[in-house]
């Protein structure tokens, strides 16, 4: 016989590592397939998970960029309310008044800074009248019975509204049309 064909020790166990898988191996190797599957879907979840607070981190830094003066604005609004209103009160005769005139004009020109600092912030005054009623802007105080008028049409401004950028900080309080 020829020592090529003997068999050897060592080719038996090669021989061995190649033999068919137990049905038992095979039910471990699904397990662990099952695992690693389970394991797979786990990881991707978290980073996806990861991937989206990440995104609502950024957008919550954005936004705190864009609204940190939005308590500040709306403190400052009733200044804003309370010139308007001390300007409105002023009668023509007061106007013409030497002792009053420049206690009047500086009033105004104190106004128009505050004005002048709200837009350099975007924060915009809203005054809608004869503009049509939306909820999300205004705030109805008072119906006004009117045959003229559209039904919802806005006739009457009490309390400007503002707005920072594209978020409300106060309604307009108005009075709205309304059939008679």
């Amino acid at each position: 016989m020829d020592k090529k064909n003997e068999p050897t020790l060592e080719n038996e166990t090669i021989a061995h590592d190649h033999a068919p898988e137990t049905t038992h191996d095979q039910g471990e190797l699904a397990e662990l397939h099952t695992k690693v599957e389970d394991l797979n879907d786990q990881l991707l979840r978290s980073l996806a998970e990861n991937q989206n607070l990440r995104r609502r981190l950024q957008k919550e830094v954005e936004d705190a960029h864009q609204y940190a003066i939005a308590k500040f604005a709306q403190n400052l609004l009733s200044v804003a309310d309370n010139f308007e209103r001390a300007l409105g009160l002023i009668s023509d005769e007061l106007r013409e008044n030497e002792h009053f005139k420049n206690f009047i004009v500086g009033i105004e020109l104190t106004e128009k800074e505050l004005a002048k600092v709200f837009e350099s912030h975007n924060v915009q005054k809203h005054m809608p009248l004869n503009e049509k009623f939306d909820h999300n802007l205004h705030q109805a105080l008072f119906d006004i019975p009117n045959e003229d008028a559209e039904p919802g049409t806005i006739l009457q401004v009490v309390q400007s509204g503002y707005s920072l950028k594209d978020r409300l900080l106060r309604p307009a309080m108005v009075g709205v049309a309304k059939k008679q």
